[in-house]
Parts: C-alpha cells; structure tokens; sequence
C-alpha cells in the first residue's frame, strides 16, 4: 500500500524545530509538575511544608531550597504522596 506523499514528506523533513516537553521542569519541585496522579496537587502532598509560622509561603520538602517557593495549586508531581491532613 503507497504511502500518502504529504505523510512521507513530514517524515523526511529535518527535525530543526524547536524542542518542547509535555512536562517542564520547574525550580523548587522535586520532579516535573503535572507527572503525578491526576487530580491532585501540591495541596494534598505530605512533602509540601510551610515556610514561617503564617503558612502563606510554602516550599517542597525534598529540595529543601527555602529561596524556592511553591505554589500549592499546581499539578501533583511523580514524587506525590498524600498527606495525613488531606481529605
């Protein structure tokens, strides 16, 4: 069976474009956020701890990096675990 020419010109065309991932790392989370369960989020894990005593600012505890602050809305990453809080 021929292969469509469209399809094997894009086959042949040079990879030149520019690289992105589907998962960004980003400073202050210990893995890539959005690679964990779905429907969590930094909320719900055990190794998001406050910084301070007004829990307004929080860090993740396995970086350990008190300059990088998270913000707990995002994507639960691979190294999520819920949290003895959580409901």
């Amino acid at each position: 069976m021929p292969i469509d020419p469209r399809i094997q010109a894009a086959l042949d065309r040079p990879l030149n474009g520019k690289r992105t991932l589907r998962f960004r790392m980003v400073r202050g989370y210990v893995a890539a956020p959005g690679t964990g369960p779905i429907g969590e989020t930094c909320h719900t894990c055990r190794h998001a701890e406050p910084l301070g005593c007004d829990r307004r600012e929080w860090i993740c505890g396995p970086v350990g990096d008190h300059t990088l602050k998270i913000d707990r809305s995002t994507k639960a990453c691979s190294r999520w675990e819920r949290s003895k809080h959580a409901r």
